[in-house]
């Protein structure tokens, strides 16, 4: 008898909404930070293949300015201009993405959106500096867009 109510309990549990599905996990804010000093290092020594590997392709670049759309940048076109997209200024008052990164000296404040657990995923991204990461169980914390200081510059670069 105690046999088959174990057994009961156990196929009860089983049909329990959920059931089979691994819990909901929400990651450890300590490894954004990590991942960040990561990309930080890459970028600050200008190595365009290694900062790639924090992006998702093709990336958003978002205007400065409300109500732009974003322009997609493919890989290919990241890295053949990464240069450009990273150190150009265009103007005396504005600093490059390159200087401003050298500027926060790695302690960004890195804030914590709110967690749908039912969705399994951060609401919104996170912003550090000019940079919106988003968290993905299977590739981790990835830059899906970026602020950049000279949006239009984008129209140059993917002819």
């Amino acid at each position: 008898m105690m046999k088959w109510i174990a057994a009961l309990a156990a196929t009860m549990a089983l049909l329990q909404p959920g059931a089979g599905e691994a819990a909901c996990a929400r990651p450890d804010p300590a490894l954004l930070r990590g991942v960040w000093q990561d990309f930080r290092a890459a970028t600050l020594e200008g190595r365009p293949e290694q900062a790639a590997r924090f992006y998702r392709f093709p990336l958003k670049l978002l205007s400065p300015y409300d109500g732009d759309k974003p322009r997609l940048l493919p890989r290919a076109v990241f890295i053949a201009h990464y240069e450009e997209l990273f150190r150009q200024q265009m103007d005396s008052d504005a600093q490059d993405l390159l200087s401003q990164m050298k500027k926060g000296g790695g302690r960004e404040y890195i804030g914590e959106p709110p967690f749908n657990e039912q969705k399994c995923a951060y609401a919104v991204p996170t912003r550090i500096g000019d940079y919106n990461f988003s968290y993905d169980p299977k590739s981790g914390w990835r830059i899906e867009s970026l602020y950049h200081p000279y949006w239009d510059l984008y129209d140059a670069l993917v002819r």
